[in-house]
């Protein structure tokens, strides 16, 4: 089980993190399709400018998180620089001054494989931790301490086919719905999910659909 004890302020050659930050005062950061797709165009641009390795992505309203590997140990700079690259540009187009990110990044440092399959499947849960999916916080507590009924699978198939439909993570290329960016480098925790299997896009689908994932027991 991956952990979210430790804030981390170290630059680690060959480190894994789990990378998130959201709007200033919770505001959105995304407003319009454009947003998200230049927002990943700078993803991939900092991925060949700081040779940073991209795992795994969800981008949300007003907040988005990263799973990413740092073989130079230079995560601080890397996204310093996606920070106040895409702050400027939302600034210019939408005619808005100050911060647009709610001050530095949050980074925490994960151990690796081992942990980054299942910090991906959060990641890509994200779209239906929500109150319209009965996944709200409280919910999702709720549902963690066996104080709630379980999902029914009409309830399942619903959050399943909203993950699908969600353009703005890396699940569907990790699904095999579609190919993801050249720069999203998928390969190494789907052969984590599945090293012998021939169709690992099937078997992520599997480990993303199983129930204790779907109900967050351990998000």
């Amino acid at each position: 089980m991956w952990s979210m004890a430790r804030q981390a302020r170290i630059n680690v050659a060959g480190g894994w993190y789990h990378v998130y930050n959201r709007g200033q005062n919770r505001e959105a950061i995304f407003d319009a399709e454009g947003d998200y797709r230049h927002f990943l165009e700078l993803v991939g641009t900092m991925h060949e400018r700081y040779r940073v390795h991209v795992y795994a992505y969800a981008l949300m309203g007003n907040h988005f998180h990263l799973l990413v590997g740092t073989p130079e140990g230079n995560l601080s700079r890397a996204m310093q620089w996606l920070g106040v690259s895409y702050g400027m540009w939302r600034n210019r187009k939408y005619a808005l001054s100050g911060h647009v990110l709610e001050g530095r990044h949050k980074a925490i440092l994960i151990e690796g494989q081992e942990c980054g399959l299942e910090l991906s499947v959060y990641l890509h849960l994200n779209p239906v931790v929500t109150v319209d999916m009965g996944l709200s916080k409280r919910q999702r507590k709720m549902e963690q301490k066996g104080w709630s009924e379980e999902p029914s699978t009409e309830e399942v198939d619903r959050r399943l086919k909203a993950i699908r439909e969600y353009p703005w993570s890396s699940y569907r290329a990790y699904a095999g719905y579609e190919k993801g960016p050249k720069w999203l480098n998928s390969a190494v925790l789907l052969k984590r999910c599945a090293p012998e299997a021939k169709d690992k896009a099937a078997a992520y689908r599997d480990c993303c659909a199983s129930d204790q994932l779907m109900r967050m027991k351990n998000g």
